[in-house]
C-alpha cells in the first residue's frame, strides 16, 4: 500500500507555517504515506516546484477556485513525473491524519473509490461556498478535512475533470462531479470517523483516552483561536507518535 497526503497549505500564514512545521516530521514518519504540503505562490519562474515535502505551484490563493486547482494540478505534476499510489488522500494542514487507522479501513475495504472522515449531505445554502440556492441539496460529499479516492478513481476524475464545477468549493464541486458523472459511486463514511477538536484546550490524557477508546481516523482543529488548534496538534502528534512506537 502506498498512499498520496496532499495537504493544502498557506506558508505566508504564520500559524499555518507553524503547522506544517508539527505536522511535517510526523507523516515522514510513516512508511507507506508520501504527503506534499501545496500551496501557490505568485513568484515563481516556474509552472512548479517540488522542495521536499513542499510542492508550490505558480498563482495566487483563493478558496473558488484555488482550491480545487491546486488539487487538480498536484494530482496531475505527480503523476507525469512518475509518482504511483494505491490511495490519494486530500486533508488540510490543520487536521491530523491518523495512517495507521485509514490502513485498515483501506485494508478492509479495498474496493472503496470515495470515502472521508466525514460524509456531508448538502441541505444548507452557503454563498461563501458557491451554493445560492437548493439546485445541488441531497448531494453526499466528503468534507475537505479529509477525503480520498482509489488510484483508478482518481485517474477518472482527471480524464473528466472539464466537467468539475469551479464555481464551487473543492470538496462540494467533487461531491456534485461524482453524483453526475459517476452515480453509483457513493462517498463512503470511514466507520471511525474524525473528530473535532474543538473544545478548547485538550490535555495528552484525554486524546489519548478518546484515541484509545475510538481510533478516529482524523483530528480536526478548527477554533477562533488557531494557537489553541497548535497547542491541540502537538499533544494529538505526541499521542500519535507513541502509538506509531509500539506498532
Amino acid at each position: 500500500m502506498k498512499i498520496l497526503n496532499l495537504v493544502i497549505h498557506n506558508s505566508k500564514i504564520e500559524i499555518y507555517q507553524q503547522m506544517y512545521e508539527v505536522l511535517s516530521p510526523f507523516y515522514k514518519k510513516i512508511s507507506f504515506v508520501e504527503t506534499f504540503f501545496i500551496e501557490y505562490d505568485e513568484t515563481l519562474d516556474c509552472e512548479y516546484q517540488i522542495n521536499g515535502d513542499m510542492l508550490k505551484l505558480k498563482g495566487s490563493e483563493s478558496m473558488i477556485p484555488g482550491l480545487l486547482h491546486k488539487t487538480l494540478e498536484s494530482l496531475l505534476i505527480l503523476r507525469e513525473i512518475g509518482k504511483r499510489y494505491t490511495w490519494i488522500v486530500r486533508s488540510n494542514v490543520s487536521t491530523v491524519v491518523n495512517f495507521i487507522a485509514l490502513s485498515k479501513f483501506l485494508n478492509k475495504n479495498p474496493e472503496s473509490d470515495y470515502f472521508s472522515g466525514l460524509v456531508n449531505n448538502l441541505q444548507w445554502v452557503d454563498t461563501l461556498s458557491g451554493t445560492t440556492d437548493e439546485r445541488y441539496f441531497g448531494t453526499i460529499f466528503g468534507s475537505g478535512t479529509m477525503f480520498g479516492f482509489s488510484h483508478k478513481f482518481t485517474n477518472q476524475i482527471l480524464k473528466k475533470r472539464h466537467k468539475l464545477n469551479f464555481n464551487l468549493v473543492d470538496d462540494l464541486s467533487i461531491g456534485v462531479f461524482v453524483k453526475g458523472n459517476f452515480p453509483d459511486v457513493i462517498c463512503q463514511q470511514i466507520n471511525n470517523a474524525l473528530v473535532n477538536a474543538s473544545n478548547g484546550e485538550l490535555t495528552i490524557e484525554t486524546i489519548a483516552n478518546y484515541e484509545n477508546q475510538h481510533n478516529p481516523v482524523a483530528w480536526r482543529n478548527r477554533q477562533t483561536d488557531r494557537n489553541l488548534d497548535l497547542i491541540n496538534m502537538q499533544r494529538i502528534i505526541e499521542v500519535l507518535n507513541k502509538n506509531l512506537e509500539a506498532q
